[in-house]
């Protein structure tokens, strides 16, 4: 039976679909790590590296300047040239800027719990705040700061879901293409825990080196991202010492991925085939997916996921 995801599904869907990296949480990191800088001056315009983007598949940048993007999820349904659509269930929204930095972003589980993010940008730093609405009642609070105390340095505040913060010394070199951040979690007694270093070429993501305190001594991990002649996502090697993942694309010709292959110490842990239905702007409007092999599907479930988008300009 076609339903829309139920809220455990597409819980699972949203950690399991930014792809890149999940199990090194890449673009969780990659989101915290590509803050917005000062702009008031020129050489301080270095604002976020996410532009256009979206989270089910966050590497593929939305193209010719959408507004406003709504992207339904669905399982089970095989055909992507469907008309049988069930009503909406799950889904999430986007809302740009004329830079395509990010203004708004709601994560809309049923008719009564839904989560929204907004988003404040000032020449000094930016405010990000979430409105929890449940079958509890309505909750406002903070969930990241990010004020500047220097020239391109900046402190970052972010509050976690439950109880308790971290904060980070943000820090932009080489015009904006080298990003450090230090990161101390409060309570553990480790001033900068973990430092980022984060490598770019303009918009794009070159090079990212993880290095995390923990109890007996300190991790390296280092993220190496390749792309094609048309500079679109060719591959991914993460190197952690001893354990080392290649994830491959294969692109169809406007950069989207055809297929994806996770290889983990030469074990294939992830397989994804996906096709996609284009509007007149070149932006796809569905993606179906089917997992051949990966942790996003239990076994009772269809492999398949159609994702269905509205997108405004």
């Amino acid at each position: 039976m076609i339903r829309p995801l139920n809220f455990k599904e597409f819980s699972n869907l949203q950690i399991n679909c930014l792809k890149m990296n999940r199990s090194n949480f890449f673009f969780s990191l990659l989101m915290a790590c590509s803050l917005i800088s000062c702009k008031g001056k020129e050489e301080e315009k270095y604002y976020l590296k996410d532009k256009w983007k979206v989270k089910a598949l966050p590497y593929a940048t939305l193209k010719n300047d959408p507004t406003k993007v709504f992207e339904y999820f669905y399982r089970g349904i095989e055909d992507i040239n469907t008309r049988q659509l069930p009503l909406h269930g799950s889904y999430e929204s986007f809302i740009y800027d004329d830079d395509g930095d990010l203004l708004e972003y709601k994560f809309h589980l049923s008719r009564e719990s839904s989560m929204l993010f907004r988003f404040k940008y000032t020449d000094e730093g930016y405010t990000e705040v979430m409105n929890n609405q449940s079958t509890t009642g309505f909750e406002e609070k903070p969930v990241n700061e990010l004020k500047k105390t220097g020239d391109n340095k900046y402190k970052e505040t972010e509050w976690y879901a439950t109880a308790g913060k971290k904060w980070s010394l943000v820090s932009y070199k080489e015009n904006g293409n080298k990003i450090i951040k230090e990161q101390t979690i409060d309570g553990t007694g480790h001033p900068n825990s973990t430092i980022i270093t984060s490598e770019y070429d303009g918009q794009r993501l070159l090079k990212q080196t993880i290095k995390a305190i923990v109890d007996d001594g300190q991790l390296t991990s280092v993220i190496s991202f390749y792309y094609s002649k048309e500079k679109w996502p060719d591959s991914i090697i993460t190197n952690m010492g001893q354990k080392i993942t290649r994830t491959f694309f294969v692109n169809n010709e406007h950069g989207d991925p055809l297929q994806e292959l996770k290889i983990s110490n030469n074990d294939t842990i992830e397989f994804y085939t996906r096709q996609y239905l284009y509007d007149n702007k070149n932006n796809w409007v569905r993606m179906l997916e089917k997992e051949n092999k990966g942790n996003k599907t239990q076994a009772s479930m269809s492999p398949y996921i159609l994702i269905n988008r509205e997108i405004f300009y």
